[in-house]
């Protein structure tokens, strides 16, 4: 059940995204950037695993997730769709980003989901969340696409969705009631930065 709620969440945030694109990127391309998510999050897990890091929480979630996570997902969309013929405009940075994001939230809900209520709760949460940081990571590869001698924009499109991603994961990790009580305010104004 949790992996069918996890496809639809999905679907949803790609149609959106693919519909929101006036000019939209041709389907193989958007299908090899959701695939490349895809297997970039495999080899993440993997790594997260195999890799003996510091477990204090600010470490886990910052480092461990937003910035390992996020730079994985930002060197992929850097050495492929980047240098794709069909990136005319810096919105596509937006909608190639959202896409392979999707793609790397999908498996990897599925790999972490131990349970049906957690699968669930990471599929209405955690899968639109990897999403969004993709939109600000989009927008300012984007514009670094059209604009090379800004090497601030190429930064940018790594430290916002890492300390996006670090800041959610950091809410939910410590486990405190402050954090519960911020984390709600923090996905709605998510959504609304990254629509």
């Amino acid at each position: 059940m949790a992996f069918i709620i996890t496809l639809i969440t999905t679907f949803i945030l790609l149609f959106y995204f693919y519909y929101e694109d006036h000019n939209r990127e041709p389907l193989n391309c958007l299908v090899e950037a959701f695939a490349i998510g895809a297997a970039i999050s495999l080899q993440v897990s993997f790594l997260q695993t195999v890799i003996p890091l510091p477990v204090h929480i600010l470490f886990t979630a910052f480092i461990g997730a937003g910035l390992i996570e996020e730079g994985m997902k930002l060197v992929a969309l850097r050495l492929t769709l980047f240098r794709h013929p069909s990136f005319t405009a810096p919105v596509d940075g937006i909608t190639y980003a959202v896409f392979l994001s999707l793609g790397f939230a999908t498996v990897e809900n599925v790999i972490h989901a131990t349970t049906a209520e957690i699968g669930l709760v990471r599929a209405f949460t955690a899968v639109p969340a990897h999403a969004l940081f993709a939109v600000s990571m989009g927008y300012y590869l984007g514009r670094y696409k059209f604009d090379r001698n800004d090497k601030v924009l190429l930064f940018l499109a790594l430290y916002v969705p890492a300390v996006l991603h670090g800041l959610y994961n950091y809410l939910i990790l410590s486990g405190t009631k402050w954090a519960m009580v911020l984390f709600v305010p923090y996905v709605i104004f998510l959504w609304v930065n990254g629509l």
